[in-house]
Formats: C-alpha cells, structure tokens, sequence
C-alpha cells in the first residue's frame, strides 16, 4: 500500500458500487486506509484497483476523480477549495458520490432517475449543452431557481406537464387557500389522502440533479438555491444554502398560534387516532396527496393543535396564498448580490418564481433556464436549453472533466 504522499489522483473518474463504509469493506480492501485528514480515509480496492475515500462524517463512498493529476492536491476537501479552485475555476466539480462509474475510455454518470412523470423531449443539442457549460464556468456565484421539473426524476409528478402532471392525469385541483382554512370537510379529506401518501412521499430520494447541485454548493460554484418545490429533496441530497420559497411539506404549522410540528411525528399521531386506516401507495401528487374515495375520506381522525388546540396545516404556500414577506426579501437580496441566475425545471407559471427572474433582469444579471417546454420567461432571457436536467447537468460535469482535466 502506498504511503499517503505517494498517491496519486486518477486522471479518469472511477468509482466502487459501494455507498458506505462497510459495504467498502466488504468490497476486498486488502489494508488499513490511509488517512488523509480527520475527516478522509483512502482505501485501494484490490478487485478494480481504483482508489475510494470516504467521508467520516456521511460515510459516503466517493471516486478520488480530482480534477488534476499533481499529487499535492490529495488533501481534505476543504483545503482542495480554499487552494485548488481559485488556481483553477474548472475545479468546481472535484468529486461526484456513487453515481459515477467508469465504462471503456469516458466517465458517464449512471443514470437514477425514474421517468415516469418526466415529459417526453429530445437531447439537448451538443451545442446547447457547450453554452450551458460556458454559462456555467463564466459565473462564479450562481443562485438556482429550481421547481418541480428537478423532482419528476425522483418519482414525483409536476401539476401541468402534458400527459403525465397532475392536471392531465387527474380531474382533482389544488386545494385553496380559504377553502382549507374555511371547510372543516375539505381539511379532513386533504389529511386523509395526505396521510396516506406520506410514506411514499417522504422516502423518496434525492436525484442526480440534487446531486450535483450540492457538489456545486460545495465548492462556492452556487451561492444559493431557491426551491418552489416542499419536497425537501435539495436538503437531503446534502445542500445547505436552500430557500424553500413555498416552504416544506416535511413541517406542520398552527394557523392560530404559528406552532411548528414535525410531519414524521404528525404521522405516527395520525396512526394512533385512525387505528383503521391502512396507508397504502397509489398516485401521489407533488404536495404528497394521493387519490381516495369519499368514503375512505369519511370518518378520518384529523388532530387539532397541541399547544392551542388550532387548525394544523402543512407550513407550505398552498395556492391562493402569498410567500412570506420576509423569504421574498431574502431572495431578493441573494439574486442582487449573487453573479447570475440558473433557472431549472419550471416553467415560472407562479408569479412568485417568475418575480424572481424580473428581479434578475432589473439586476442586469445573466439568465439561463433549463426545463421541458415553454417558459414565461424566454423571450427575456440571455440562454435557453431544452431538455431533462438529469440529462443536460451530468453533461456539463462530464465536460469539465474530459476536456479541462484529463490531458
């Protein structure tokens, strides 16, 4: 085993099929792993040779794809961004987890994602996706405006793609606003398909999409992510600077008293008054309701507040409502001192999202917008891609490192 002064950093991303520590183990490590810093060790696999390091903290396996062959460079992460990025910005990427894998000469980015509420589209041209990229390296400081285009890939449908969203699928609207805070009828009904969709709902997982996006958090390439989706997908994939501009499905507020419950422990509170009432997985909507009849909906048990005995409702912006004034001047504020705007999977049909694009513009701050089909926005803007972001991101990833780094 080499020392640790003696590694060197694989010019072509390679990964082991390994998610954790011990399935890393038991992947025939021959030796101890070389720490590089508290937080990093190193393991050479004997089955494919390729060098893994995993992360104390997530104990996440990861490919040592740095973006450079000078060994100096093998050090922890934090010292990679504070040094090696400044020197070189196509560093932005240097590592991606387990969805890279290595076939024949490239590195391509396995693809995770399910399909099924994605919109049928073309690739994106090989030209669009080298303007994308140039986009990309050219702005240092990105504030991403993503919506529920990112989160179709993860398995939950959007509202107004044709043939697969909600709309098209379902003849059930939204519910409003003043009818949730007005009907007691309409509360239970919500809850009840709510409580049933919610284990679905909530295991789902983080895409490549997300992943990447907190990579590029990561090393100071995005300064901030405004998410109009509740799904809390960018907060589980790992990324900290997100504003949930319609908030969180995952939080339960008192509309009397402003009472804030987690859901997970909401659930268990709906499982002990509705004793009966078997969660089962069907069509989930992108709020986390699913499809029931009205008389799987009478008789529901819906918990009124336990600090003031108020009306629960999930702490998100249901339609009819306004975003907080406050979260509008954060994101104001975020879009003027960041250095472009990248738009991703929405078609900014809200005004609360499409304000946000009119802040960009009256910034005088570059726009580029990924999404399936027609935007509001893209007669104003400097950059449209069409196509999938779990196609169009791994892309631009796979270029920085073919073209910037394996020499």
């Amino acid at each position: 085993m080499a020392r640790s002064q003696d590694l060197f950093v694989a010019c072509r991303p390679t990964v082991i099929s390994c998610h954790n520590t011990a399935r890393i183990s038991a992947a025939a490590r021959s030796s101890p792993p070389i720490t590089v810093s508290p937080s990093i060790s190193v393991y050479h696999t004997q089955q494919n040779k390729r060098l893994v390091y995993t992360h104390a903290r997530t104990r996440t396996g990861f490919s040592l794809a740095v973006l450079c062959k000078n060994r100096k460079w093998l050090r922890d992460p934090h010292f990679c961004r504070r040094r090696f990025f400044r020197a070189r910005p196509i560093a932005w990427l240097f590592t991606l987890p387990c969805l890279v894998s290595s076939r024949g000469e490239g590195a391509v980015i396995d693809e995770v994602s399910n399909l099924t509420f994605v919109p049928k589209c073309y690739p994106a041209s090989t030209e669009d996706v080298m303007r994308l990229k140039e986009f990309v390296d050219r702005h240092h400081h990105l504030c991403v405006l993503t919506g529920a285009g990112i989160s179709t890939e993860s398995g939950i449908p959007d509202y107004r793609s044709a043939k697969v969203g909600l709309y098209a699928r379902s003849n059930r609207k939204p519910v409003l606003y003043k009818e949730f805070c007005d009907s007691e009828a309409i509360r239970r009904r919500y809850w009840a398909r709510n409580y049933i969709g919610w284990p679905r709902f909530s295991s789902l997982k983080p895409n490549i999409t997300h992943e990447i996006l907190k990579h590029l958090e990561y090393v100071g390439k995005v300064g901030c992510i405004v998410t109009q989706n509740v799904d809390n997908l960018h907060l589980k994939a790992g990324s900290k600077k997100v504003i949930e501009l319609h908030g969180t499905a995952f939080r339960v507020m008192c509309l009397n008293c402003d009472h804030k419950i987690n859901r997970h422990k909401l659930q268990r509170v709906f499982q002990k008054l509705n004793p009966s009432m078997i969660a089962t997985t069907q069509m989930i909507r992108p709020d986390g309701d699913v499809e029931l009849s009205q008389a799987q909906v009478e008789g529901f048990n819906v918990p009124a507040c336990d600090n003031c005995g108020g009306i629960l409702k999930p702490d998100i912006v249901f339609f009819g409502d306004n975003v907080p004034h406050e979260k509008v001047q954060n994101v104001k504020a975020n879009v003027e001192n960041l250095s472009a705007l990248l738009v991703l999977g929405t078609t900014l049909s809200t005004f609360s999202a499409y304000r946000i694009v009119l802040q960009a513009i009256d910034a005088k701050k570059p726009i580029a917008i990924v999404n399936i089909g027609e935007t509001r926005a893209d007669k104003c803007i400097n950059l449209k891609v069409e196509g999938r972001c779990g196609d169009i991101l791994p892309k631009i990833w796979q270029l920085n490192i073919s073209k910037d780094c394996i020499r």
